[in-house]
């Protein structure tokens, strides 16, 4: 058994065996961040094997699999996984993407949110329907982007051109102006969008990057978020917007994609979205944008993307063979921009967040200096930001802060206020 070099991960096992598991107490040694799970079929066992920090057995049996797999990945949040389990696997992709977000303690997400609130903004649902029948090409940031970029531009006047992401960018270079940009990303992989300006309609949320939705000169159309952060689901309703999540899949692309849909869109023509198996997120991306497709079959769906995953529910057409069929003729941005309905109150909706920071902050910290009493209790979990954004984001961070909890209830009490200092003291200086 070969066991990894790391000296931060999880390394999880099928079936307890003697000889084997000497092995792995042995590597466990080596590093106070590695960790072992074995996955076992017989309860009898955990009567015998005892539970170690770093160490745990967890029972399985068919009918409970799933919610095994969900617990080892929630427990190990954020480490590396090394497993032969192709199940097990997935579910830790699924739990460390949506998870994701918060990697950096939700500081991104809040101060995004914030940020964004200042724009003078229009709500993006209210353009739904309003590109009926009008054809529409997607377009990731993938390498046959870039083969079809003559194509691109003689197709750009007989379709809506949706950019995802850094599509935008590479779009530019290849002279190609989009109808649409769709950023979605709180901090994007790529430092270039928070520097480059464009002057084209972008589509967001409150999480995304502040920094690349404030280069954008156009009209700014505000989307529902997917209902994972609760804050952002408030922020929403206070603005009057609507109640319904919008889900928009794993990755710009399958937000653009969604976009495209919803603004009525017929046929809807994906390039650049070359997607790897290899990639988990991408795989999900993948899976999404095909059980997409497949179900909603009011509208064809078309790739054009050479290379990658590929979608069993879409047609495979070359994009030159989709150009001489695109004769639509399409409403212009400015028209389209003002059918769109203002957003008001963004900045106070901004100043009730901060303000509720500020009394959560201190708060905790006169319950860190002088000690827990019901009433500080009582007057912090009243506040805003101990319900929409701390609670939340300590239901996440709770696995890995408290794997070396040897205090209990009191030990979490303690470990959860000094996170919420640290947080609320982060939030503060953005």
């Amino acid at each position: 058994m070969k066991l990894p070099s790391d000296e931060s991960c999880l390394l999880c096992l099928e079936g307890w065996e003697e000889a084997k598991m000497r092995k792995v107490k042995d590597w466990l040694k080596g590093s106070r961040q590695r960790y072992a799970a074995v996955i076992e079929r017989d309860p009898s066992l955990l009567l015998k094997v005892p539970q170690e920090t770093n160490l745990r057995l967890f029972i399985a049996q068919d009918e409970n699999e799933q919610q095994v797999f969900r617990q080892i990945a929630w427990h190990y949040l954020f480490l590396p996984i090394f497993t032969t389990s192709k199940g097990l696997q997935e579910v830790h992709t699924e739990v460390n993407g949506f998870a994701a977000d918060f990697a950096d303690r939700g500081i991104s997400l809040v101060t995004n949110a914030r940020n964004n609130l200042q724009n003078a903004t229009l709500t993006g649902r209210s353009l739904f329907g309003k590109l009926e029948g009008v054809p529409a090409i997607v377009c990731g940031a993938g390498p046959s982007l870039a083969k079809n970029g003559r194509l691109l531009q003689d197709i750009q006047d007989r379709a809506f051109v949706i950019a995802g992401g850094a599509a935008v960018e590479s779009l530019r270079r290849l002279g190609v102006t989009p109808h649409f940009a769709a950023h979605v990303d709180p901090d994007p992989a790529h430092p270039f969008l928070k520097q480059m300006s464009y002057d084209i309609p972008l589509f967001y949320q409150l999480r995304t990057s502040h920094e690349v939705v404030v280069k954008g000169t156009g009209p700014k159309l505000l989307m529902e978020g997917s209902g994972n952060f609760p804050l952002e689901t408030w922020a929403q309703a206070m603005l009057g917007m609507s109640e319904e999540p919008f889900d928009s899949g794993w990755t710009v692309g399958c937000y653009a994609m969604t976009l495209a849909f919803h603004l009525g869109c017929n046929p809807i023509i994906l390039i650049g979205m070359d997607l790897q198996e290899e990639k988990y997120d991408w795989k999900l991306a993948a899976e999404w944008i095909d059980q997409f497709g497949a179900r909603e079959t009011s509208r064809r769906w078309i790739n054009s993307t050479e290379g990658g995953i590929g979608f069993n529910s879409f047609e495979n057409l070359p994009l030159a063979a989709i150009l001489k069929t695109l004769t639509t003729s399409y409403p212009t941005i400015s028209t389209l921009a003002s059918q769109a309905t203002p957003l008001i109150g963004g900045p106070a909706v901004a100043r009730q967040m901060s303000d509720s920071l500020s009394r959560a902050e201190s708060y905790v910290t006169q319950m860190l200096e002088g000690g827990v009493s019901p009433l500080l209790e009582h007057d912090l979990e009243q506040e805003l930001a101990e319900q929409k954004i701390l609670s939340p984001i300590w239901q996440i961070w709770k696995y890995p802060i408290l794997r070396y909890n040897a205090h209990g209830d009191v030990g979490e009490q303690v470990n959860r206020l000094i996170f919420a200092q640290d947080v609320y003291r982060a939030l503060s200086r953005n």
